[in-house]
C-alpha cells in the first residue's frame, strides 16, 4: 500500500484536491450562487474574466457525475504515466495542459457561461501518453479522440462542452512533449 501511495502520489494529490474543491464549491454555492462562477473561465473580453481562472477552473466541476468521470479518466491516465515515466511531473503537466485549454477557450468561446472541469488537462495528459507510448494502436486512438474534438470545434454549437478547451489541452500536451522530452523517458 505504501509503495502504491508513493508511486502515484501526484495523481492522488490532484484527485483529492479536485474532490475537496467540489465539496467546498457545493457548500459555497449554497451560500452564494455567484461564487463558483468566479472561478470558471470566461471569455477574456468579459468583465468576469481573470487570469487566475486559467488555473482555478481545472478544480471545479458542474456536479458529482462530471467530477466522477473526469477523475476516472484522469486517474487511469495519470497513474499509468506515473508508473512508466522515469521522471513524472503529473501536477506540472496537468496544470500546463489545463492552462492552454482555458486560454484557447477564453479567446475563442463566446457563450454566456464559464468553463469548468479538468478535461482539457486530461487531453494534455493523453497527448503526452501518445508521445511516450510504444503502441501504435493507442496512438491511433488518442489521435482519433483529438481529431473528433478538433472537428467538433468547427461544427458543434451550444452543446455546453468546450471542445476548444480539449483542443487547447492537447496543444498544451504537445508543447510539454516537445519541450520537456528529457523528463518523458520511459523506465526500462
Amino acid at each position: 500500500m505504501r509503495n502504491f501511495l508513493t508511486k502515484h502520489k501526484q495523481s492522488l494529490i490532484l484527485a483529492i484536491t479536485q474532490y475537496i474543491f467540489m465539496i467546498l464549491f457545493i457548500f459555497l454555492s449554497r451560500l452564494d450562487s455567484t461564487i463558483p462562477g468566479g472561478f470558471g473561465v470566461w471569455n477574456y473580453r468579459d468583465d468576469s474574466f481573470s487570469m487566475y481562472q486559467l488555473i482555478s477552473y481545472q478544480f471545479i466541476h458542474t456536479n458529482v457525475i462530471h467530477l466522477y468521470f473526469n477523475l476516472l479518466l484522469f486517474l487511469s491516465i495519470s497513474m499509468y504515466l506515473e508508473s512508466i515515466l522515469k521522471y513524472p511531473k503529473i501536477i506540472k503537466y496537468f496544470l500546463i495542459s489545463g492552462f492552454f485549454g482555458g486560454l484557447l477557450h477564453s479567446i475563442f468561446f463566446n457563450q454566456d457561461f464559464s468553463l469548468v472541469g479538468s478535461s482539457g488537462s486530461i487531453m494534455g495528459l493523453l497527448i503526452i501518453l501518445a508521445f511516450v507510448s510504444k503502441s501504435n494502436i493507442l496512438r491511433l486512438i488518442i489521435f482519433s479522440i483529438f481529431l473528433y474534438e478538433f472537428l467538433n470545434c468547427l461544427v458543434t454549437e451550444n452543446d455546453k462542452i468546450s471542445h476548444l478547451c480539449h483542443v487547447g489541452g492537447a496543444i498544451g500536451g504537445l508543447v510539454i512533449s516537445l519541450v520537456d522530452r528529457k523528463n518523458l523517458r520511459i523506465i526500462k
